[in-house]
């Protein structure tokens, strides 16, 4: 290359170069026009003004050598897609909202279990705002699930109402618990083994009422354990009114292990109503509702059952067939003689045998003495066990007939030691009354 050409290619370049600053100064994209045809600052103002800014910046920016062509912060800005809608927080800083806590006086209290505690401590005590105190914090707590606070507090409540109760701390007491908060304390109930607490326990559910009884029936659903479905029972039952309506609504579950809890407690409870509702449950076709059934009616007395009980002693089912053997004998229904000697009879199994030897008993047939004393002798052919003997001991002195009698006095002097004291304590018992 001549020396003029590189001459006319350097002032070339240099043209293009004060051509790009002065471009960028005024916030536009550098373009290969001479200097003198690029616009003037004036030119710019209708644009800014347009944008909606009162002045054109005061202040040119040189761009960065990696930024691209048209990056610049003189160039007006869209506004409308990046900046929220207007509020009351629009002269604010970004985030200002966010980072500031709320008012300390709009907030709820962090309630823990020694809050609570104070709050109950100043509610008993009669302490003014202590009331709405104690609601929002047993509020906090059921939503966090604290449930054994609530739980105490519940209890302590329904004790410190007095008796007769008073209205205002049941009334808090129930305020403060949820059906969680129930289910807690029942299952509390169904790992005591201590009667007095039981006892405690029972006055709390009495007072506490319906949300107890309910959270009893859920209970009932899924327990298994004899002993504790057992004392979830024993509450109901102690709940009285209370819990009445939940287990007359029982007896037409489809869970049989409601069903049957229901007629057992009816049993317990008594009056028409528990009658007519355990006389239903004959009809069940679950055989331990029926057996349950005929129990509840032995324990309620009501004679004009005695046709259903020896029609139940037919039944296919044999535990139903001997619940009804029980209930004969205790109900005394005479035309049940034949039939309880018949499966005295056929029977074998020395837990079977004493429920049968025992309704004899109660029955007090002489007719039935014959076959009660098989039961009760020991001789060469037959060695019935010391549990079966007691029994039909007891029912021989029960029947009191003289063979009767004579039968008693000779087991005085049996030569099983446990034999002579259990039939001294009958015989005992009986000159007591």
């Amino acid at each position: 290359m001549s020396e003029a050409d590189e001459k006319r290619e350097l002032s070339g370049l240099a043209r293009s170069i004060d051509a790009l600053f002065s471009g960028s100064a005024r916030g536009g994209a550098a373009t290969e026009q001479p200097i003198d045809e690029v616009r003037s600052e004036d030119a710019f103002e209708p644009e800014w003004e347009a944008g909606g800014l009162a002045q054109p910046p005061t202040e040119q920016r040189i761009p960065a050598a990696d930024e691209p062509e048209g990056f610049g912060a003189d160039e007006p800005m869209d506004r409308t897609a990046e900046e929220p809608a207007s509020s009351a927080l629009d002269d604010e800083p970004a985030g200002f909202a966010l980072a500031e806590p709320p008012p300390a006086a709009e907030t709820s209290p962090h309630a823990d279990p020694d809050d609570f505690e104070r709050a109950i401590e100043d509610f008993l005590a009669g302490e003014s705002g202590s009331v709405a105190r104690l609601g929002d914090l047993a509020a906090e707590l059921r939503e966090r699930l604290a449930l054994d606070p609530l739980a105490d507090a519940a209890e302590r409540l329904a004790h410190a109402a007095g008796d007769p109760p008073d209205p205002t701390l049941v009334e808090m007491a129930v305020g403060i618990m949820n059906p969680a908060v129930a289910s807690r304390i029942v299952q509390r109930i169904g790992h005591e083994r201590d009667d007095f607490r039981k006892a405690e326990y029972a006055t709390a559910c009495q007072r506490l009422g319906e949300i107890m009884a309910k959270a009893f029936r859920g209970a009932l659903t899924d327990t298994t354990d004899p002993e504790v479905r057992r004392t979830y029972q024993q509450m109901m039952v102690a709940m009285g009114g209370a819990s009445r309506p939940i287990i007359e609504g029982m007896i037409d579950d489809e869970n049989g292990l409601l069903v049957r809890s229901a007629v057992a407690m009816l049993g317990d409870i008594g009056g028409e109503r528990a009658v007519e509702l355990v006389v239903s449950a004959l009809a069940n076709p679950d055989a331990r509702v029926r057996r349950e059934a005929l129990l509840s009616m032995a324990k309620l007395g009501d004679e004009e059952s005695a046709p259903l009980v020896l029609a139940s002693m037919e039944d296919p089912d044999p535990d139903v067939r001997l619940a009804a053997a029980a209930a004969a004998g205790e109900l005394e229904v005479d035309r049940a003689l034949r039939p309880l000697l018949a499966m005295l009879e056929a029977e074998d199994d020395p837990d079977r045998l004493r429920p049968l030897i025992r309704a004899l008993g109660q029955l007090g047939d002489p007719g039935a003495v014959p076959a009660i004393e098989k039961h009760a002798v020991r001789t060469m052919f037959s060695r019935p066990p010391t549990e079966v003997r007691v029994e039909a001991y007891r029912a021989l002195h029960q029947i009191g007939t003289p063979h009767a009698r004579e039968l008693v006095q000779q087991a005085l002097s049996d030569k099983d030691v446990g034999l002579r004291a259990a039939v001294r304590r009958v015989v005992g018992s009986a000159g007591a009354q």
